[in-house]
């Protein structure tokens, strides 16, 4: 059910459950690219290298390898493709000590390869200057980029414009800063722009709300979301969760999206910290141990590793066998 998938989800160690996201949507022709790309250009280095290792231990296999597998390998080097392997080398700058006159540059290298050429886009300056950049990087470029004397357009829109396919989804993803590109997924995935009605893919819901932190969920994606679509959909995020979804599922989406992080657990703090709250909380954690703790109890399941395993998820062998059809 989805309501065990993001319960589940929630609760894998960061690198596992990168790494079990980057397995799960990589299925040669039948991979799935938006996701890829939604997963690759929200990690930093750190975070999917850490992925990567935990990959490898369980597969035997580099992560990346597998990746430039799942979107080419040796019989497909499109554009797309080409993106990915990049990205699969898992070196994306970090910061930005560039010049002004070194985005100058880019800026007038990205104009001439799309918005200047009337017959068709040369996809090569993309690849070579975007695909490495750094989101700080990036946001220089864009300004540089509207600054450029000729351009009648945002390097966003350009994307949009210029190019076509699965190569597009991967530029828009990397250049859209992290917390506005997982808000637009998540309207993605109400389906309330598409055509035809074809249902809420909860998935996404799922990943996206496992995969952040509460203060990032509390903070920075519900404030983008609404900002972005509240007044358009005449929704606000939870509004819209409500009418997406039901049940024990949107529970558990409230319960992740409604409480002040971090949270108290036993006192909920009146602020987003535990500032002026830790002590006291502290004190209702001990006592409520002292009278509900059994030692004897608790040794005895602490023995049993495979029932801790088995209820948790927390360390199946990967990639996670049985794990779909318990869900």
């Amino acid at each position: 059910s989805d309501f065990a998938r993001l319960c589940t989800w929630r609760m894998m160690p960061d690198a596992r459950q990168t790494a079990y996201f980057l397995q799960r949507k990589m299925g040669g022709f039948f991979s799935d690219p938006a996701a890829l790309c939604e997963i690759l250009s929200t990690r930093t280095n750190e975070e999917l290298r850490a992925a990567a290792q935990v990959y490898e231990k369980d597969t035997g296999k580099s992560l990346s390898d597998a990746l430039k597998h799942a979107t080419g390998g040796t019989l497909y080097t499109g554009d797309y493709g080409k993106w990915i392997a990049r990205l699969a080398e898992f070196d994306r700058e970090e910061g930005w000590a560039g010049s002004p006159q070194q985005l100058e540059d880019e800026a007038h290298r990205l104009y001439k390869a799309c918005e200047a050429n009337l017959i068709s886009t040369d996809e090569g300056p993309f690849l070579e200057i975007l695909a490495k950049a750094s989101p700080e990087h990036i946001a220089y470029l864009e300004q540089a980029y509207e600054n450029h004397p000729k351009t009648k357009r945002s390097l966003r829109k350009t994307l949009e414009k210029g190019l076509s396919g699965n190569f597009r989804t991967a530029l828009l993803a990397h250049c859209t800063p992290k917390w506005e590109f997982l808000a637009h997924r998540l309207h993605v995935a109400t389906k309330v722009e598409d055509l035809v009605d074809t249902g809420t893919d909860e998935e996404i819901i799922c990943r996206i709300l496992a995969s952040c932190s509460k203060n990032d969920i509390f903070y920075n994606l519900i404030p983008t979301y609404d900002q972005m679509y509240a007044e358009k959909d005449k929704k606000d995020f939870q509004a819209m969760m409500k009418s997406e979804c039901s049940g024990d599922f949107l529970q558990a989406i409230q319960d992740v999206t409604t409480s002040y992080p971090p949270c108290g657990h036993l006192l909920e703090p009146e602020r987003a910290t535990y500032e002026g709250t830790t002590d006291e909380t502290r004190d209702l954690a001990y006592q409520a141990l002292q009278m509900t703790y059994n030692y004897e109890t608790a040794g005895e399941l602490g023995a049993r590793y495979d029932a801790l395993v088995e209820a948790t998820a927390w360390d199946l062998p990967f990639p996670t066998e049985g794990i779909d059809s318990a869900l």
